[in-house]
């Protein structure tokens, strides 16, 4: 009989089993994390990523080996607070035993916070109708060590409201390839942004997005085309000539760090948590 210690208390797994007559599961989480020690969440060859942490942690609390699926692949370094993730079980562990045995097994910066049981058919990244992610920018003369893990650093004061103005016209469906890196050939370029805000806090500046989905590095790189905005570098058309095609890349633009972003949020249809 096998025994987990969870919280320096060992305790016997098969009193936490739910009884079921399904032999097979479908289950989503929502999954936090601090992306600086890892290469990404895709799994990669040689190199820690969310996903192999997450499944290691599987394959040792329940003894399945199971490929799990996420809604946003989120770059190397960037962070989640509301990765959602589903892969299919033949335990039958409650949901909050499973949450424990987890994160039990998970390093301390990727930890389940949510866990529940999931029609069949569900699939976290083809399901997901929006994602969410925000931006923290230091904006100050002198950087932060305490903050420098979890955001970028800009020393030139920002003008937020140009910042805003800016981004106000990326919302809509548009062709965003100047603002992503260079698509595989017969990858559609065109995204639809629900929203872009900036705002300040003191001395932070943040920008929060919100679309159907994203293109590889188009949130960086167009943070960087608005950071040069508000620095008044560029000016505020700079955005319309971009969506236009008169600017073609990004490159001459500011490279914002991904240690700054952050995955917030996936929403549904219908919540898998019962949140709406």
């Amino acid at each position: 009989m096998r025994l987990l210690k969870l919280n320096s208390n060992s305790y016997n797994r098969s009193d936490d089993m739910a009884t079921s007559d399904r032999a097979v599961a479908r289950l989503a989480l929502v999954l936090e994390y601090h992306g600086g020690n890892y290469h990404g969440f895709q799994s990669q060859k040689n190199v820690p990523t969310i996903q192999d942490e997450l499944e290691t942690a599987i394959r040792s609390f329940s003894g399945e080996v199971v490929r799990v699926r996420g809604a946003s692949r989120t770059d190397a370094g960037v962070h989640a607070k509301g990765q959602v993730v589903d892969f299919i079980s033949k335990s039958c562990f409650l949901e909050n035993t499973w949450i424990r045995g987890l994160n039990y097994y998970l390093p301390w910066d990727i930890k389940v916070q949510k866990l529940a049981k999931v029609p069949d058919m569900f699939h976290s990244r083809r399901n997901a109708l929006s994602r969410t992610y925000r931006y923290n920018v230091l904006n100050r003369e002198i950087q932060s060590p305490l903050l420098q893990k979890d955001s970028g650093w800009i020393r030139h004061s920002l003008d937020e409201t140009a910042m805003g103005k800016a981004s106000s016209m990326l919302v809509g469906e548009h062709n965003f390839s100047a603002f992503c890196s260079q698509l595989p050939q017969g990858r559609s370029p065109v995204r639809k942004i629900m929203h872009w805000e900036v705002w300040r806090e003191g001395d932070m500046v943040l920008f929060e997005v919100k679309a159907n989905a994203f293109l590889p590095h188009q949130i960086l790189r167009t943070g960087g085309v608005l950071v040069d905005i508000g620095k008044g570098v560029v000016p505020v058309a700079t955005i319309k000539k971009m969506l236009e095609g008169s600017i073609i890349r990004t490159k001459s633009f500011t490279a914002l760090p991904s240690r700054g972003l952050c995955l917030e949020k996936v929403e549904y249809d219908k919540s898998p948590f019962g949140e709406n």
